[in-house]
């Protein structure tokens, strides 16, 4: 939360900024009020997202839907942290984004990522992985480069494929008799 949510502000965009860093939303609720903002900082743990509705095969996931989603500086944080996979942090973006998704990736040869990454932690952690799952979802993705002199990537996702919704089935156990 923070520069790119002001930057979005600023630019005339309502924004919903979700971050797990209550000082960092704190830090933005004040500029917002200050520079008269349209930014709504909500605490929230991406990671536990999903887990807000088991049952209901996430469509209340919607009422975070945006126009264009930022996912800046989190995926490897999300991996080697919270332990998802790319599957489950690229369908939970898709279906909070309406139009444009934007994920910032950082190479394995990145400080950030080499910081968080344990040996033989995700060995799946590549740009080709990433990109083979936004693919599932998005039918135009551009690479871009992100921050000069350092690993990272831009993917920018337009065009959404429209999936047939998921079932969800729930299995009631039955008692042992």
């Amino acid at each position: 939360a923070g520069w790119f949510s002001r930057l979005a502000a600023r630019n005339g965009h309502n924004v919903i900024s979700l971050d797990c860093d209550e000082a960092a939303l704190a830090r933005l609720e004040h500029h917002a009020a200050m520079d008269s903002l349209s930014i709504m900082p909500l605490s929230c743990e991406f990671s536990r997202m999903r887990q807000l509705y088991p049952l209901v095969g996430h469509q209340h996931l919607g009422r975070f839907e945006a126009d264009v989603v930022l996912a800046l500086a989190i995926i490897h944080h999300l991996v080697f942290k919270a332990r998802m996979p790319f599957a489950e942090i690229v369908d939970t973006l898709a279906r909070l984004t309406r139009s444009t998704l934007i994920v910032e990736y950082m190479d394995e040869a990145d400080e950030s990522t080499r910081t968080f990454r344990r040996e033989g932690d995700a060995p799946w952690y590549c740009v080709e992985n990433l990109r083979t799952e936004l693919e599932k979802h998005f039918q135009s993705i551009e690479i871009r480069p992100s921050t000069v002199g350092m690993e990272r990537f831009l993917f920018v996702c337009r065009e959404k494929r429209h999936q047939p919704a998921r079932h969800i089935e729930v299995v009631q156990q039955q008692p042992e008799e």
